[in-house]
């Protein structure tokens, strides 16, 4: 297929943030989360398996809030839920009921807080590495 950064890249306005993420192919909805180290961001984690996954998927690679092309926020409280809450808001927009989703590191962290919270908006999960531990539990109220 021979996918570029430049085909596939899009902005959206997503809740608060104005969100730059990757699009391509069609069928079921594939939400690609990178991690976190520096100069990270959807396409530089990615873009090596774009042109495969995009063959059966439907491929959303975001940039994080903070991270490449995305709104650079003040994030204030957990780190977790404040990205999973933005991954939910893009899907939001983008009309995705559900999805399949492959975490990377702190990708992987957000996948699984966005499971947590919204257990219903998530397919199968891919995790690479995930931090957060505890800190991405949030117990429910009795």
């Amino acid at each position: 297929m021979g996918l570029t950064a430049e085909g596939t890249s899009k902005f959206i306005q997503a809740g608060k943030h104005r969100l730059h993420y990757h699009e391509a192919g069609e069928g079921p909805a594939l939400l690609m989360i990178h991690g976190g180290g520096p100069g990270a961001g959807g396409w530089s984690n990615y873009r090596r398996n774009i042109d495969a996954f995009a063959k059966h998927f439907r491929v959303i690679i975001p940039d994080l809030p903070g991270f490449s092309q995305s709104d650079k926020p003040v994030i204030d409280g957990s780190i977790y839920k404040y990205y999973a809450d933005s991954m939910r808001d893009l899907l939001d927009v983008l009309g995705v009921d559900k999805a399949h989703i492959i975490g990377n590191s702190l990708g992987g962290a957000t996948t699984l807080k966005l499971a947590l919270d919204t257990p219903e908006r998530a397919d199968r999960l891919v995790l690479m590495g995930p931090g957060g531990g505890l800190q991405i539990y949030t117990p429910r109220p009795s």
